[in-house]
């Protein structure tokens, strides 16, 4: 598995041009305006890069939420976000929309997850704060879900918890592997 910081900038700008086209290919988007949870991206994690998609998304005339790492509680906040440029900076440097207006998880239609790994059964390796984890295990059960990642943070097998919750697939720049 390689590691983020190893890929060249110039790569990563590619792949997350390859990773936003096959997002905006997939079917469950195509079925009209859908309600999609993404994550803004933290550059100096070297994560997908998601602004660009966002707007795309919103272009096209999706609903879009982030999440918001609340200061108190262990349960992201799904906010709307309508202007990609009215953010700030929220808990642990995770940018949000300046004004937070929540949406209910079961609103939510498609959702893309940054991970540090991912493997083929669908397990994910996130950043150990488990807000996704609990997240994932709240989502109705027809709302698929995928980790957008570089094809080198793909994993042969990673450790799971009987609280993990398996991804419908992940999105690299190679293309989208359903599980």
């Amino acid at each position: 598995m390689a590691t983020r910081r190893s890929i060249r900038p110039e790569d990563a700008v590619a792949w997350d041009e390859a990773i936003a086209g096959h997002v905006l290919r997939l079917g469950e988007l195509q079925r009209g305006p859908r309600t999609v949870h993404v994550y803004l991206d933290l550059p100096h994690r070297r994560e997908v890069a998601t602004r660009s998609l966002i707007e795309r998304l919103l272009r096209l005339g999706h609903r879009v939420v982030v999440p918001v790492v609340p200061e108190n509680g262990h349960e992201l906040i799904h906010a709307l976000l309508t202007d990609p440029t009215d953010l700030r900076s929220g808990r642990y440097g995770v940018d949000e929309p300046r004004e937070i207006v929540a949406v209910g998880i079961d609103e939510i239609d498609l959702v893309l997850t940054p991970a540090l790994a991912v493997d083929p059964a669908g397990g994910r390796l996130g950043y150990g704060g488990g807000y996704y984890d609990r997240f994932l295990a709240r989502l109705r059960d027809d709302t698929p879900t995928f980790a957008l990642i570089y094809d080198g943070q793909r994993s042969e097998r990673l450790p799971v918890e009987p609280h993990d919750v398996a991804l419908t697939g992940f999105i690299t720049e190679l293309g989208v592997v359903r599980v």
